[in-house]
């Protein structure tokens, strides 16, 4: 599986890469692919001139080939960006985690819900036992000085009753996605308030009749949305080249290399000392870049979601159906 995703991933960077070149830029790719090598190999081509020559690495997916190229390094002048995952990339050269971990990814939906509700009362609905993302949620709010209410969920209900105001969001921290039902309950007659998912909500989507999907969030990192003509554009060359419907990891390749290749044509080799301060869009990710310490960047875009209501319908026996009309 980690093979065909990376195999998609590249199939979309190629893409990327070639329509950026037409638009102006010019670059050199060197690919190798680690499934086949060992230590040793990767050792060599660590040390290989093409590796010296590098300005952007893409890559490794595992940890331990990451270990193995650090180790060994000669050349640090370059950014390392881990694609798919979160990875401990070495301080000593400059790296990239598009993929960042519950504190980054908390941080950046905080600023988002900041701009997008800036009048809301904010309370934060948990589980009776503390779960350790309750406690990430609990400490980003405090940094980014934002008081908020703190609500249980425990047997199908939540305590304390929610703030009278009419604006309310109400920001899941480990709870299940069945908990919406009771919290729509709450706030089905205030006419602005929201129920905003936990990061994990998204995966188990799933429509309940008695609840107004347009009053639940669901946060997520990528969502293919497959209706505008960008991304039917990309679908359609993929399939001219790939001979195949693309996954997730096409789209990602395909969006995180244009906006690493985009960059670079506006602002040079080391443009990844002023990356943009606003939020790029791209088919299925939004990315959004922070730096986290000298040389290390993270990204903590996220896309705000929401589900449309489908109906679902029993396929009549046709027998039976033949039946009915005698």
């Amino acid at each position: 599986v980690i093979g065909q995703a990376a195999l998609d991933y590249y199939s979309g960077v190629k893409i990327a890469l070639s329509r950026l070149q037409h638009i102006g830029l010019h670059t050199q790719i060197f690919t190798w692919d680690l499934n086949l090598k060992n230590d040793s190999t990767l050792i060599e081509i660590t040390k290989s001139k093409a590796f010296q020559a590098l300005d952007v690495l893409v890559g490794p997916i595992d940890q331990k080939s990451t270990n193995t190229i650090a180790s060994h390094l000669q050349n640090t002048d370059f950014l390392w960006i881990s694609p798919l995952k979160q990875l401990n990339l070495p301080k000593t050269v400059n790296t990239l985690n598009f993929f960042a971990d519950d504190t980054y990814r908390i941080r950046g939906l905080i600023g988002d819900l900041r701009i997008k509700y800036p009048n809301h009362d904010w309370c934060l609905v948990k589980p009776k036992e503390q779960n350790e993302r309750a406690t990430v949620w609990i400490n980003e709010l405090q940094k980014a000085e934002i008081s908020y209410k703190t609500i249980i969920y425990s047997n199908n209900r939540i305590s304390p009753k929610l703030p009278r105001k009419e604006e309310v969001l109400l920001i899941n921290a480990g709870t299940n996605i069945f908990s919406k039902l009771s919290q729509y309950k709450a706030i089905a007659r205030k006419y602005d308030s929201y129920i905003v998912g936990d990061l994990e909500w998204y995966q188990k989507a799933m429509s309940i009749d008695e609840v107004d999907e347009k009053r639940i969030i669901y946060p997520q990192i990528n969502l293919i949305y497959g209706l505008d003509s960008l991304t039917d554009s990309f679908t359609k060359e993929f399939v001219d080249s790939a001979l195949a419907e693309p996954s997730k990891f096409a789209f990602i390749g395909y969006d995180q290399l244009n906006y690493i290749g985009l960059n670079f044509l506006a602002l040079g080799s080391d443009f990844y000392h002023h990356f943009p301060n606003g939020e790029y869009t791209g088919l299925i990710n939004n990315i959004q870049i922070s730096k986290v310490a000298d040389n290390q960047w993270v990204n903590t875009g996220m896309r705000f979601n929401q589900l449309e209501y489908i109906e679902v319908k029993e396929i009549e026996n046709e027998e039976n159906s033949e039946e009915d009309k005698e």
